[in-house]
This record gives structure tokens, sequence and C-alpha cells, in this order.
């Protein structure tokens, strides 16, 4: 199943985000969900804002990616999709995560804070000025 093979070897999401695509309303969709304990939370239909999030990220790879290379079948397509993922979460820096990349802000270096509490705060006193 394609969840599974996105997901790999990650850490399962204790809540997972989605359109009203029909295969989200399939039995073995929402079987696997209770079995796997994620909570599901559906988009507002035909209100792309309420996912806005998910919408800049498709914007940003079709734009910065999709566009801008060739690829010959679909494995070389997906291997190359790994690779710019690498590139978006390790090196390319994002102006709404104060020039960081979403590796140095979402990926905790000590049990006791993650990192993006640091850019929030940081965020919220910035706009608060």
């Amino acid at each position: 199943m394609m969840f599974a093979e996105i997901i790999g070897n990650k850490k399962l999401p204790l809540r997972l985000s989605y359109d009203h695509d029909p295969l989200f309303k399939s039995h073995r969709w929402k079987t696997m969900l209770r079995v796997l304990q994620i909570k599901s939370m559906t988009s507002v239909p035909e209100i792309p804002v309420s996912h806005c999030f998910v919408e800049r990220l498709i914007d940003s790879v079709r734009r910065e990616f999709l566009e801008q290379i060739f690829y010959w079948n679909a494995r070389d397509l997906k291997r190359k999709l790994d690779r710019y993922a690498g590139y978006f979460n390790e090196a390319r820096v994002h102006y709404a995560l104060n020039g960081l990349t979403p590796n140095q802000v979402f990926l905790p270096t000590s049990k006791k804070e993650p990192k993006h509490d640091g850019v929030i705060k940081a965020s919220l006193q910035t706009t608060r000025n």
C-alpha cells in the first residue's frame, strides 16, 4: 500500500490530515488508521486554504522540481523525488522558518526542548514588537 511505502521505517504519525479523495473513504484505509491508532482529519471540501501548508508544499514541488527536470519512468521519478526531499528538508532554507531548514527546526537536539520552540518564540516576539 502507498502509505506503508511513504512511511517506510519512520515513526508513525499521531494524526493524519487528508482531502476527500475516494481512496481515503475505503474500508481498507479506515481499518488501517484504526489499527495503527492514527487520528484522521479531513480538509474542508473545495477550500484549499484549509490545508494551506500541504497546498504550499505541492506548489513548491511543482515549481522547483517537476517543471525543471526530466524523468524516464516512475522509478526514475521516485529516485529524483527522494533526492529533492532530502534537499528540501536538509539544505533548502525556508523564509517561514527564519532561514532554517525543516530538519533544523523540527528534529529535536535534546529531549528537553525541541528546536522549533525557540523559533516559534522568536517569531512571536518579532510579531509583537
